[in-house]
């Protein structure tokens, strides 16, 4: 009850002060619905920019039904810059945000797109969240989903929505914060108001291809035949049952940047009548060159590890 006091206070303070001319937002003056200075801001030689935080204003918030607290334009997240990768992450309070990925490729952009989608799922699954998940919802994207936000609930006074769209190696996700929903009566519908606007600015970034799809290396060795079972780079695993020895393939995955990656291959060989104990056999896996786990035994074998990129 002490915390929802404070915040709403707070923002009765930040609300006044936008009134005031202070606070850093531009109230409901006309200089917040057009383009910054110079244009809609777009990647420099195909890096995602800071400046690209500012690809919605204040007045694109408020025309779509979820005005931003005293106007506040959103900003980078603090840190963001930390995470590698080509991406960024814009905030404004209370919790409102948009997140550009960009990936080297439309085949890895998919994968990275397949992965939000993919947890998405298991956290309803696992964690419990309340789900109203529903793809295919911004035309002219490669694809899209929308959902309740992590961790809410029906029940909930506020509720935060997200919502995330591809197009090619372009991946970008919309977060609606802190939503009262006996007075904002269609989130979905201001977030793909929100997501057609940064669609139609960025008419360009991610339908050409800027480098290569990495790749994770997958390979067992031993005799006679095996059950295998991996975590595939997009989510979700495979199991292959009676599969000939060697087995290796070589599987697309997204850049994830700093965030490390877990991979896990396992390996049950034969039995044969005349070995109870199994046969051989040895597993590995490679990640741009880079020997992420190896191991050998009689009978089963595991590999598991994680991979940081830059």
């Amino acid at each position: 009850m002490r915390l929802r006091t404070v915040l709403v206070h707070a923002t009765a303070i930040l609300t006044l002060l936008a009134g005031c001319g202070f606070g850093g937002g531009s109230g409901n003056s006309k200089d917040d619905d057009g383009p910054p200075a110079g244009g809609w801001p777009q990647p420099d030689n195909g890096r995602i920019t800071d400046a690209m935080c500012q690809i919605l204003r204040p007045g694109d918030w408020r025309r779509a039904g979820h005005p931003l607290l005293a106007d506040i334009p959103l900003e980078p997240l603090k840190g963001g810059t930390d995470m590698g990768g080509n991406q960024i992450w814009c905030n404004s309070a209370p919790a409102n945000s948009l997140k550009f990925n960009l990936q080297p490729t439309a085949e890895a952009g998919k994968i990275y797109y397949g992965m939000l989608l993919s947890d998405r799922k298991g956290r309803v699954k696992v964690e419990g969240d309340d789900s109203m998940l529903e793809e295919n919802l911004v035309e002219g994207t490669d694809e899209s989903w929308f959902d309740f936000g992590v961790g809410v609930k029906r029940h909930q006074d506020l509720k935060d929505y997200q919502l995330t769209f591809r197009q090619g190696a372009l991946v970008v996700t919309l977060e609606l914060g802190a939503v009262d929903d006996t007075k904002e009566k269609d989130p979905r519908g201001s977030l793909v108001k929100l997501a057609k606007l940064v669609w139609e600015r960025l008419p360009d970034v991610g339908r050409t291809d800027l480098g290569t799809t990495s790749k994770v290396h997958l390979a067992v060795t031993g005799k006679g035949k095996a059950d295998i079972s991996y975590l595939k780079p997009e989510g979700g695993s495979e199991d292959l049952k009676g599969t000939s020895l060697p087995w290796a393939v070589d599987l697309p995955m997204a850049n994830l940047g700093k965030a490390p990656q877990m991979f896990s291959l396992s390996v049950t060989g034969e039995k044969p009548a005349d070995n109870p104990w199994g046969t051989a056999v040895a597993c590995q896996i490679v990640v741009n060159g880079v020997n992420v786990a190896q191991n050998q035994n009689i009978g089963f074998a595991i590999c598991s590890g994680s991979y940081t990129g830059s």
